[in-house]
C-alpha cells in the first residue's frame, strides 16, 4: 500500500471479501455512480429526457468495455469522479438551505477518495476553486456585500477542504507509524522527490524528447555523486537494458529510459543496490544523492537548468512544439471508433501468477474466456495403470486435467488379450479446458502412469477418432484416442458483436453531438440572458472537468509518455457526451423561448389591432 495510494487497495480487499468478480463489482459501482449523477442533473433543473439520455451515454460508453478489464486505480477513479460531480451539483442545488452541511460533507468524502486513488490532485483543486467562485457570485447576486458573500462561500467549501486534509493526514500518519515517513506514498518521500528533481536539473549535452534524464546526464551524475554512482552497475547493466527495452517498445527510442519508466527505475535501482532495508534508509539515501548533485550544480561543476514541475521535461523545446499535435491526439481519443484488440492474459504468464491474480480479483475464467472445450476419449497403459492425464502448454501451464476415469467396457473388450495385458475397464477420460486459442495451439497431451511413465504428445498431432500407441525409451507403452473434441457455441459472440457495434457508432454519435453543441454555444452567445447561473455553473463544471484533464494529459503526452491511454482519460470521456447533450438541451430551451416570445408578440399585436 505504501508504493501506491491506498484507496484502490482497500477497494480490492473489500471486493475480494464479497466474492464478487472485480469486473462485476466495478460495473456495479459505475452503474450506481452514473444513476446518482443523473439524479443530481435533475436536481439542478435538467429535464427527465435529457437526464435519461445522459445515463445511456454514460452506461454504454465503449471505453468502459476495455478499461474495466484491467486492475488499475483508474477503473475506480472514473465512477468515484461521477459521484464527486454529482455531490457538487447537489451541493449547488442545496447551497442555501438546511441540507448544505450534509452535501458539503458528501463532497468532501468523494473528493478525499479521489485524492487517494490517483495523483492528479491539481484537477480536484481547480474544481473546488470553480465551486467557490460560483458560490461567491451567487451570494453576491443576492444583494449581499462582497465580503459577506466570500465569507459564506468559504464556509461551504471549507468542509470539503477539511475532510480532504484530514484524510491526507490520516494516511500519512498511518505510513509514519508503519514505515517511519509522514508521506502518502513512497514516491512522495522528500528524499526521492529531491533526488529526482536534482537529476532533472542537470543539463544534457543533447536534449532527447521524452527522456529528461538521458544516459549522458546519468554519467554526469555518477561523476559528482558517490551515492548515485552506486546505481551505475544497474542502470548501465541488465536492469538498464530491460528498462530501455520498454522505452523502445512504447516510444521507439533506442538505448534510453523515458520519463514514465525512469520514474520507477530510479526507485528499483536503489532496491537492487540494497538501499531499501527500510523506508527511512531509502529516503536518507535519496537525500544524499540530491545533496551531492545539487552541491555540484550550485558550484557550477555541472551546467544546470530550471525545473518547474517534475512531471514536465525542463527542456520546453522538447515538447512545446508538439503540444498542438498531442491536444489533437487526445481529442481524437474522445471520439474514437477504433475498437482495441480483445484483452488476453499473456500466454507466457506463469500459472502461479495467474492463480494469484484470479484469487485476488475473484476472476472466473469461464466468464472471461467463454464455455470450456471438452475432450472425451480414452487411454490405458500396457501392463501399467494410468494415474493422471493433463493438457499442458509448452511452458508447463496446466489447462485441464483429470485423475478420475470413466468406465469404457468397449475399450477393454476391444483390446483384450496378451498383447495389451489386463486393460482397465475405467479407461475413459473427460477433460475440461479453459484456454486461450494461442495456448491450445501449443498444448500437449501428458499421460502419467503408476510405474513412473511420462508421455508427452503434441495436441495438434492427435486426430479425433483415431487410436494411437506410443512407447517410451524403457518400453513402456500407452494406447489412446480422442473420440470427441467439443467446442461449444460461444454466447459471447453476440456480446462481441454488440460491443463492436457500439464502438463503431458511439464516436460518430459524439461528432454529431459536437456539431449540435456548437450551435448551442452560438445561440448562448447570441442570447446570453436566456441562460441562468445554475445552467452556466453546470456547463463550466462539466466543461472544465473535461478540458483540465485533457489538457493535463496533453502536456504529459507531449513531454513524458503516452497520455492518451483510456485509464487516464476515461474520467473525462464518460461525461463528454453528457456535456454536449447539456449544450443541446440549452439550445433547445432558447429556441423554444424565442419562438414562444415571437408568438406572444405577434398575437398581442393582432389583439391590439382588433381593439
Amino acid at each position: 500500500m505504501y508504493v501506491h495510494l491506498p484507496v484502490y487497495s482497500f477497494w480490492l480487499g473489500i471486493v475480494h471479501i464479497t466474492g464478487l468478480p472485480l469486473r462485476i463489482a466495478t460495473e456495479l459501482i459505475y452503474l450506481i455512480s452514473g444513476f446518482f449523477f443523473v439524479i443530481s442533473l435533475r436536481k439542478v433543473g435538467i429535464s427527465a429526457v435529457a437526464a435519461f439520455f445522459s445515463y445511456v451515454l454514460i452506461v454504454f460508453h465503449p471505453a468502459s468495455f476495455e478499461s474495466f478489464n484491467y486492475v488499475l486505480p483508474g477503473t475506480l477513479y472514473a465512477p468515484i469522479f461521477l459521484l464527486a460531480l454529482a455531490s457538487v451539483l447537489l451541493l449547488w442545488a442545496n447551497r442555501d438551505n438546511a441540507k448544505q452541511i450534509r452535501c458539503s460533507i458528501i463532497v468532501g468524502v468523494s473528493f478525499a477518495l479521489l485524492w487517494h486513488i490517483r495523483k492528479e490532485n491539481i484537477l480536484l483543486v481547480a474544481i473546488l476553486v470553480i465551486v467557490f467562485f460560483f458560490l461567491c457570485v451567487d451570494f453576491w447576486r443576492e444583494k449581499r456585500p462582497a465580503r459577506q458573500a466570500i465569507y459564506k462561500a468559504s464556509l461551504v467549501v471549507l468542509i470539503p477542504v477539511l475532510i480532504i486534509l484530514s484524510s491526507s493526514i490520516l494516511v500519512k500518519t498511518a505510513n509514519l507509524a508503519k514505515f517511519g515517513l509522514f508521506v502518502a506514498t513512497e514516491m512522495d518521500s522528500p528524499g526521492y522527490k529531491a533526488a529526482y528533481k536534482a537529476l532533472l536539473r542537470i543539463k544534457p549535452d543533447k536534449p532527447i524528447r521524452f527522456v529528461p534524464v538521458p544516459k549522458d546526464v546519468r554519467f554526469k551524475a555518477y561523476s559528482v555523486s558517490p551515492a548515485f554512482k552506486e546505481l551505475e552497475p544497474f542502470f548501465e547493466g541488465d536492469f538498464g537494458v530491460a528498462a530501455a527495452s520498454e522505452t523502445r517498445k512504447w516510444m521507439g527510442i533506442e538505448n534510453e529510459i523515458a520519463a514514465g519508466w525512469f520514474y520507477w527505475a530510479l526507485k528499483n535501482a536503489a532496491v537492487l543496490a540494497d538501499h531499501h532495508d527500510s523506508a527511512v534508509a531509502a529516503d536518507d539515501y535519496f537525500q544524499q544523492i540530491a545533496v551531492e548533485i545539487n552541491r555540484a550544480l550550485d558550484n557550477k561543476e555541472l551546467e544546470s537548468r530550471f525545473v518547474l514541475f517534475s512531471f514536465l521535461d525542463p527542456e520546453t523545446s522538447n515538447w512545446l512544439p508538439y503540444l498542438p499535435a498531442s491536444i489533437k491526439k487526445i481529442r481524437a481519443r474522445f471520439i474514437s471508433t477504433n475498437e482495441p484488440p480483445a484483452e488476453r492474459d499473456s500466454p507466457g504468464l506463469h500459472d502461479s501468477v495467474r492463480r494469484a491474480f484470479d484469487i485476488a480479483a475473484n476472476r472466473r475464467i469461464a466468464l472471461l474466456q467463454g464455455p470450456p472445450v471438452i475432450i472425451n476419449g480414452w487411454v490405458f497403459a500396457k501392463n501399467d495403470d494410468v494415474t493422471m492425464v493433463e493438457i499442458q502448454t509448452d511452458t508447463g501451464i496446466v489447462l485441464g486435467s483429470t485423475y478420475k476415469f470413466i468406465s469404457r467396457p468397449d475399450v477393454a473388450s476391444s483390446y483384450s488379450g496378451p498383447a495389451y495385458g489386463n486393460v482397465a475397464e475405467r479407461s475413459g477420460i473427460k477433460i475440461l479446458l479453459n484456454a486461450l486459442p494461442e495456448q491450445l495451439s501449443n498444448a500437449h497431451f501428458v499421460v502419467h502412469t503408476g510405474h513412473g511413465g511420462l508421455f508427452d504428445i503434441p495436441l495438434v498431432s492427435i486426430d479425433k477418432g483415431r487410436p494411437y500407441d506410443i512407447e517410451d525409451a524403457t518400453a513402456r507403452k500407452i494406447i489412446y484416442a480422442f473420440d470427441e473434441i467439443s467446442i461449444p457455441d460461444n454466447p459471447g459472440n453476440v456480446q462481441k458483436a454488440v460491443k463492436s457495434f457500439i464502438w463503431g457508432s458511439y464516436g460518430k454519435l459524439l461528432v454529431l453531438l459536437e456539431w449540435a453543441g456548437l450551435l448551442g454555444i452560438i445561440l448562448l452567445a447570441v442570447y446570453p440572458k436566456r441562460i441562468n447561473l445554475t445552467t452556466l455553473f453546470l456547463y463550466v463544471l462539466l466543461g472544465s472537468s473535461i478540458v483540465l484533464r485533457g489538457g493535463l494529459f496533453s502536456l504529459i503526452d507531449a513531454s513524458s509518455w503516452p497520455g492518451d491511454q483510456p485509464r487516464y482519460l476515461f474520467p473525462a470521456m464518460q461525461i463528454y457526451g453528457v456535456f454536449l447533450l447539456m449544450l443541446i438541451a440549452g439550445k433547445a430551451n432558447i429556441v423554444l423561448d424565442v419562438k414562444l416570445l415571437k408568438y406572444l408578440k405577434r398575437n398581442i399585436s393582432s389583439f391590439r389591432d382588433v381593439q
